[in-house]
C-alpha cells in the first residue's frame, strides 16, 4: 500500500483537482435532477418536461417523485427512452407535458387520467400522450407502467 508521501507532490495536486472537478460535476447533475423531480412532484400548473430533461436521469437508478411514485430509466437510444414507473394507491404526478410522444403501457393496476375527465385505463391498456398534451396521471391501486418516450430525429 502506497502512502501519501510516496506520491510526487504534483501528482497529489493533480488528483485533488480531478476529484474537485468530479465533485462539482456531480453536484450540478444532482441539482438538475432534483429540479426535474420537483416538477413531477409539485403541481405549480402546467410544466414542460423535455427530452433533454429526461436524458439527465441515469440508467437503472430508482428516483422517488414523492412518497407514492418512483421511476427508473431502463433503456435509452437516440430516438427513445424507456422508464419503469411504480405508483402506489393515490400516487400522482403534477400537471405536465412533454415535447415528445409518451406511451404508457399498464403492466399492472390502473391509470386514471385527470386531464381526460378521469378516464380509467386498466392492466393491458396503452395510453398515448401526443407531444405537448397536458396530463396528470394518478392511480387508485398499486400500479406498474412501462413508459416509452419517442422523438423524431
Amino acid at each position: 500500500m502506497q502512502l501519501m508521501q510516496d506520491y510526487p507532490n504534483s501528482d497529489i495536486i493533480q488528483l485533488r483537482k480531478e476529484r474537485e472537478l468530479t465533485r462539482n460535476v456531480f453536484l450540478v447533475l444532482t441539482k438538475e435532477i432534483e429540479q426535474i423531480l420537483n416538477v413531477f412532484r409539485i403541481d405549480y400548473g402546467v410544466t414542460l418536461i423535455t427530452w433533454s430533461d429526461l436524458v439527465e436521469f441515469d440508467l437503472d437508478t430508482l428516483y422517488p417523485v414523492n412518497d407514492k411514485v418512483k421511476f427508473m430509466k431502463t433503456q435509452q437510444c437516440d430516438d427513445s427512452m424507456v422508464f419503469e414507473t411504480y405508483m402506489e394507491p393515490g400516487g400522482d404526478f403534477g400537471l405536465h407535458h412533454h415535447d415528445i410522444v409518451e406511451s404508457v403501457f399498464i403492466k399492472s393496476g390502473n391509470l386514471v387520467e385527470l386531464e381526460r375527465g378521469g378516464k380509467k385505463y386498466i392492466e393491458g391498456d396503452t395510453v398515448i400522450y401526443s407531444a405537448n398534451e397536458k396530463h396528470k396521471p394518478t392511480s387508485t391501486v398499486g400500479s406498474v407502467y412501462s413508459v416509452v418516450f419517442t422523438r423524431k430525429i
